[in-house]
């Protein structure tokens, strides 16, 4: 186990510092795209004073009353005239401001990520410091399927191919989207998790039913879970309460922690129209106290529906 540990640690530490180089990266694009309004602005005080740009002109002071000092300084380019400048000063900035949304998402995903590797490295920390060796192992095997799916691993300490969604199915006997885990609660009733933003989407758009309870961690990033209700019959409470440990645990809530879960039925649910996978919209739901039982937690996955 030790050897597993540092091994891990190493990726995770490496990883990240490839995460935040992009992230850098995209602050870099965030500042270039910020200069879209004073290219619109140029493009404007430009237009209005076509005939007082003499061609070949390197830069130009035209005036601009309604800006303070009154003018504005424009460079230009010495083989294009006045309105080829301003046709290409609108077309850069319109580029920008197209750019800068697909940025902020890049920006937040990659921020998410971040967390998630910081939450990894925490749960392994922890997972080190345990001297139970059978649930280490358990943890252990966890956390290098989280890292693995973060992209950390790159291939290392792969045991074997995943199998693909179109062969993988769980408890509902049909087939699970990529990424979606299946459990079952302590009735025999399905559990669903998804393993990333993206399984999160699809675990409510493809599997969860209108009665079936959703779960998520409060004010945190993480899994989503869904429990199946069968028939008219409200979930079991032992199931309840097993869910509200899985999904938290799924979320990296360490045992002894402490977290608050949201749970709503899933027809109280709403994906975002044009938001990242895996953003909702919650209507009425309760909010669940829970601390993390390191028993309960494997008890749920000695039942792990594979």
């Amino acid at each position: 186990a030790g050897a597993r540990v540092v091994a891990l640690r190493r990726a995770l530490r490496q990883h990240r510092k490839r995460v935040a180089r992009r992230l850098r990266r995209i602050e870099a694009d965030a500042a270039r795209a910020d200069e879209a309004p004073a290219l619109r602005l140029d493009a404007e005080v430009l237009k209005t004073a076509l005939h007082a740009v003499p061609r070949g002109a390197r830069e130009v002071v035209l005036p601009a009353p309604w800006l303070p000092g009154g003018e504005r300084r424009i460079s230009l380019r010495p083989d294009e005239d006045a309105r080829a400048a301003v046709d290409r000063l609108f077309r850069r900035a319109r580029g920008l401001e197209a750019a800068n949304e697909q940025i902020a998402r890049r920006w937040t995903q990659t921020e998410d990520e971040l967390a998630a590797i910081d939450q990894l490295r925490q749960r392994l920390d922890r997972v080190a410091a345990s001297d139970e060796p059978g649930a280490v192992s358990a943890e252990l095997d966890m956390v290098t399927d989280a890292a693995r799916k973060l992209g950390a691993l790159r291939g290392r300490q792969r045991t074997a191919p995943p199998a693909s969604a179109k062969h993988r199915r769980g408890a509902a006997g049909r087939a699970l989207p990529a990424g979606v885990d299946a459990f079952v609660a302590a009735s025999g009733a399905p559990m669903f998790v998804g393993r990333s933003a993206t399984a999160n989407d699809a675990l409510l758009r493809s599997l969860a039913r209108g009665r079936d309870v959703w779960m998520h961690v409060r004010d945190r990033p993480g899994a989503h879970l869904v429990l199946r209700v069968r028939g008219r019959q409200p979930a079991e409470r032992e199931d309840i309460r097993e869910a509200t440990q899985l999904v938290a645990h799924r979320s990296g809530v360490g045992p002894g922690e402490h977290a608050e879960v949201i749970v709503a039925e899933v027809r109280q649910v709403r994906r975002i129209a044009g938001a990242r996978p895996g953003q909702v919209t919650i209507g009425q739901h309760q909010v669940v106290a829970v601390r993390v039982d390191k028993a309960c937690v494997d008890r749920i996955y000695a039942r792990r529906d594979r």
